[in-house]
């Protein structure tokens, strides 16, 4: 490979355009040529050596919690953890991934895994499974996926441990379909947990919103079919590309040298990889109808969003919640979460905000061990006792206990 120092100028224009405006410029010049030259040449036989280095890593396993299926639908496939203490509480807890990711980041290694954390704190953990949607998918709606799968798996767990509620824990776009769900049938949760999850999908400075207020979904719709998860990882790189397409690289080649294939690092940094580039596609209508309804018409914070004939009303949320925010998050801001508590009248929410970003608060040392302990001890507190259950059984189903049902 042949390294053109033309190639590399335009990497730095303002400092090689500062050096020939002063005296001496000429000089100058060929020396900043030299030195990108010399900088160049020091990343390129880095690449060569690490070549033969990264082979001899092997396959980049995430470390999986001993769980078993109990329910399949579709794509979908829903877990449950084998228990990791004596003793384990009553109320199960489900937890529900986004549909854009895979939830392999919960489990991420033996010494950073979030639901592990919660199993040792004695939590009986049940783990919701997208899937990966086909081209016979594509018209799959929002209703399929919250009244439809959601509400299946809530009532599958409900009869195999005998309550007569969960636990929910939706984490991003889960949380999103948790809350609506709450909303829905509140009769089925004791307890809500959201983590990074937005309510105002129009705050100021959120880069991925401004995208998604101008994508034309409906004709990517149209011309895909499905939108394609590849597409979507690189449109997540890109909302920080300097950060996840140019310095962790040349980190990483900068630890290659110090490091041995083995090393926990390296194990990390690639099951991160494996992690980002690992995009289910899209099932379309249900794509199109998350961009349009959330983030362009924001019609969750508005109340205007409809479902089956119902409104998704927060208004009506009476479910205890535990909002935990990424202070550091640059996917769903602060800002976009911590509102909540402003549209939730019969439900104050309990929040927290952590030092981590959208990932890191799984991995990151001052989090990862903090979170599930967290929740765990939230989840522990005394049940409320509510106008809907009658000596401990779910009331019946009624328009009231469903949310504001449209046209009466």
């Amino acid at each position: 490979m042949k390294v053109e120092i033309e190639d590399l100028l335009p990497l730095a224009p303002s400092f090689t355009n500062s050096v020939e405006a002063g005296r001496y410029g000429g000089v100058k010049r060929m020396f900043v040529k030299s030195s990108i030259q010399q900088e160049a040449s020091d990343i390129y036989n880095k690449l060569l050596q690490s070549k033969a280095f990264f082979h001899q890593l092997g396959n980049i396993e995430f470390a999986t919690q001993p769980k078993e299926i109990i329910y399949r639908e579709n794509k979908l496939i829903l877990y449950r953890f084998r228990p990791q203490v004596k003793t384990v509480a009553t109320t199960p807890l489900l937890i529900v991934f986004a549909l854009i990711n895979r939830p392999d980041i919960l489990d991420f290694s033996a010494e950073q895994s979030f639901i592990k954390g919660l199993l040792q704190a004695g939590r009986d953990v049940y783990l919701l499974d997208w899937g990966y949607p086909s081209a016979a998918d594509h018209s799959l709606s929002l209703s399929t996926y919250i009244a439809g799968y959601l509400r299946n798996c809530i009532q599958e767990i409900k009869s195999c441990s005998r309550q007569a509620q969960v636990d929910l824990l939706g984490i991003c776009q889960g949380g999103v379909l948790s809350l609506c769900y709450a909303s829905l049938f509140p009769e089925d949760l004791r307890r809500l947990v959201l983590i990074s999850t937005p309510i105002d999908f129009q705050t100021k400075g959120d880069v991925l919103s401004r995208w998604a207020q101008r994508a034309p979904v409906e004709r990517l719709v149209k011309a895909q079919g499905n939108i394609p998860g590849p597409w979507l990882a690189n449109l997540f790189r890109g909302l920080r590309p300097f950060q996840l397409l140019g310095k962790k690289y040349l980190v990483l080649l900068d630890q290659v040298s110090r490091l041995q294939p083995d090393s926990t690092w390296l194990q990390d940094f690639f099951r991160v990889e494996k992690w980002l580039l690992d995009t289910p596609d899209q099932a379309g209508k249900a794509f199109s109808q998350f961009i349009q309804i959330f983030y362009q018409q924001n019609a969750l914070l508005r109340g205007k969003f409809v479902l089956d004939n119902y409104c998704v009303d927060l208004r009506s949320v009476t479910t205890p919640i535990l909002n935990v925010i990424a202070r550091d998050d640059h996917i769903v801001p602060p800002r976009a979460s911590r509102i909540l508590g402003k549209y939730l009248p019969l439900a104050v929410p309990c929040q927290k905000i952590l030092p981590a970003g959208h990932i890191g608060i799984y991995l990151s040392q001052k989090t990862n061990k903090r979170l599930p302990k967290m929740i765990a001890a939230w989840l522990k507190k005394k049940e409320v006792r509510k106008s809907r259950r009658d000596n401990g059984r779910p009331a019946k189903r009624t328009d009231e206990s469903r949310g504001r049902r449209v046209g009466g």
